[in-house]
């Protein structure tokens, strides 16, 4: 839906292996990563942001934090904060129904 691709963990056989991991392959391979868990990607996110300094050049494409939704009104809802032009990388959004999205203020 709206020319992009989408994997779930499940489909890559990750089911198992941490956040971190997940954020990490996500942002060699240049992909957003979507995501329920808001809370643990909040500390990497920080964490992130405090290590750029240090590895320059290794953005992440962005992290997106979503309520569970049907796929047609998470890729909406997506495709709305990146087809506005929004600046989303090495940004943390989150979705909520009602509210749409807003941008996470780190703690570093």
């Amino acid at each position: 839906m709206f020319g992009h691709e989408a994997d779930t963990a499940r489909s890559l056989g990750w089911e198992r292996a941490s956040d971190a991991k997940h954020i990490q392959v996500a942002a060699e391979n240049g992909w957003i990563l979507v995501t329920h868990d808001r809370k643990n990607f909040e500390a990497l996110q920080d964490a992130w942001l405090l290590w750029q300094p240090t590895a320059p050049g290794h953005p992440h494409r962005g992290i997106f934090c979503c309520q569970a939704l049907p796929a047609d009104e998470l890729a909406v809802a997506i495709n709305g904060l990146v087809g506005a032009g929004t600046t989303v990388e090495n940004e943390m959004y989150e979705w909520r129904r009602g509210s749409g999205w807003t941008r996470y203020t780190p703690n570093v």
